[in-house]
Formats: C-alpha cells, sequence, structure tokens
C-alpha cells in the first residue's frame, strides 16, 4: 500500500511504497571470450546475506520509469522509420534503417539488459542504500529479478 514517509533516495515527504533488495557479497568474478558476435561470458558467485528495504516514492519510479523508456526511442525510431521506407518501396533506404536500429541494440544490449521496467522502484532502493551497505562491507546488492536469475543459473 501507498503511504506517506521520507524516500530515501530523494529525500522527499511523498507518497510511496518500500522496494526490497538482497545483500552479500561478490566472492569471485570471471570474464571468458571477447568475440563481437559472441559477447563476454562473465560469471559472478556471490553470498547472499540477507535483505533490506527501502521507501522510494512514486514520482522517483515514474521518473525511472520515463528514463528507461527514453533509452528504447532511438530503437522504435528508426525500427518504424524503416518499416515506413519498406512500405513506400525505398528498399535501399529501409535496409539501411533497419541495419542502424539492429546495430544500435546489438551495440546498446548490456545497457538496455540493464534496465527493468517494472524493477525501476527495486532499483531505485540500491541505488539508495548502495553506499550505506558497501561502508558495512557488503559489495554485491541485487535486485529480486537479479536474485531470480542467479537461482535459476544455479539450478
Amino acid at each position: 500500500m501507498n503511504e506517506i514517509a521520507k524516500c530515501e533516495y530523494c529525500n522527499s515527504d511523498a507518497k510511496g511504497i518500500y522496494y526490497k533488495f538482497f545483500y552479500g557479497r561478490l566472492l569471485r568474478e570471471t570474464f571468458k571470450g571477447l568475440g563481437v558476435t559472441t559477447g563476454i561470458e562473465r560469471k559472478r558467485e556471490y553470498v547472499i546475506i540477507g535483505e533490506g528495504e527501502a521507501f522510494i516514492c512514486d514520482q522517483c519510479v515514474n521518473k525511472q520509469r520515463r528514463k528507461i523508456i527514453l533509452i528504447f526511442l532511438p530503437f522504435l525510431f528508426t525500427g518504424g522509420l524503416a518499416g515506413f521506407l519498406w512500405i513506400k518501396e525505398h528498399m535501399g533506404l529501409a535496409i539501411l534503417f533497419g541495419l542502424i536500429a539492429f546495430g544500435c541494440l546489438i551495440f546498446f544490449r548490456q545497457e538496455v539488459n540493464r534496465y527493468e521496467f517494472f524493477g525501476a522502484g527495486n532499483q531505485l532502493a540500491v541505488k539508495s542504500k548502495r553506499q550505506q551497505y558497501m561502508a558495512k562491507g557488503y559489495n554485491a546488492l541485487l535486485t529480486p529479478k537479479e536474485r531470480a536469475s542467479l537461482r535459476r543459473q544455479c539450478d
């Protein structure tokens, strides 16, 4: 339920909710491969020690979601333009804009994968608490979605 409290991200008194995150330690990180097409395979081993929560206001969550939408707009625009040109039978330009959209998506795929539209509040909770937990010696803060992906990798 929404309640009014002090947002731990922007420090304003506003309506919002508490978002959960997990904290622990990153034990080991290994990298494999450096190919452009294959990418870099990164393996991380964590010890999750506990979970925390942070109050984040609705305004901060909505602002974060708008940032996520702005990241996707160039891909949608160039892809839409390619489709429009294809319909208008400008095949060369359509293929060019399609390749540009696809190239941008590949180039920025890690940046795009990092954002969760529906997990924006959890991301802000992690950001707001990172320094506090780093000072306590915990070097890993994870959103529930990141935690769930760790469980899938272990199974």
